[in-house]
């Protein structure tokens, strides 16, 4: 299982969301309408590098209390996450971009214009906050729909800070928005390319604390 699909119910009961995966009960149900299971080969029982599905961090509290005590999986402790703030400036055209908050559990995507703003110099600041887990990976893309995106891979800070962060140029341009999705899994696609334009805009951030 990719880790991209790890804790996404635990994960939406945090931070309010509906459900959004099978429950193990129906997937069992599935499995047993198409026929008896005679066996397991070796190679696919689980192990410490391909954990069964009921021990991995998946399920809210309660959700696996069908199952016999003794093979209930051992409670998880609990996700801890953060409020990164970043700000974006320098971006040509900003109507009609998209930005793209990707990490290794999903992406959240917004409109730039709808961002808050405020004015440093010459330069229009936008302002926008994800949700990050302390040692999860993070990118920040910035695109048009359909087109390329400007992509900052983020090394998130060890503290939370008051202090802003520098300012840092895009490490690479994935060709459109659809290409980022890899990025949940730490890999650029084959198309991506570091010819960054010159004037391309800038971000930095800041970690502000646990939720």
């Amino acid at each position: 299982m990719s880790e991209a699909n790890s804790r996404p119910r635990t994960i939406d009961k945090r931070i309010g969301r509906g459900s959004t995966c099978l429950l193990s009960r129906t997937v069992t149900k599935r499995l047993l309408s198409r026929g008896t299971l005679k066996g397991i080969p070796e190679e696919h029982r689980p192990s410490e590098a391909n954990p069964a599905i009921k021990d991995l961090p998946l399920w809210i509290d309660g959700e696996l209390d069908f199952l016999p005590e003794d093979q209930r999986p051992k409670p998880q402790p609990p996700t801890e996450f953060c409020k990164l703030r970043y700000q974006l400036k320098g971006v040509k055209d900003p109507g009609s971009k998209e930005v793209h908050a990707i990490t290794a559990i999903g992406i959240g995507s917004g409109v730039l214009s709808r961002y808050s703003r405020t004015t440093q110099g010459v330069d229009i600041v936008y302002e926008h906050t994800a949700v990050v887990e302390p040692n999860d990976r993070l990118f920040i893309a910035v695109g048009d729909r359909g087109k390329g995106c400007l992509v900052f891979p983020v090394s998130l800070p060890k503290s939370s800070s008051s202090e802003w962060g520098e300012w840092h140029r895009p490490s690479f341009v994935e060709p459109d928005g659809r290409s980022v999705f890899g990025l949940m899994d730490g890999e650029k696609s084959p198309q991506a390319s570091t010819n960054v334009p010159a004037d391309a805009c800038r971000l930095r951030f800041r970690l502000e604390g646990s939720m």
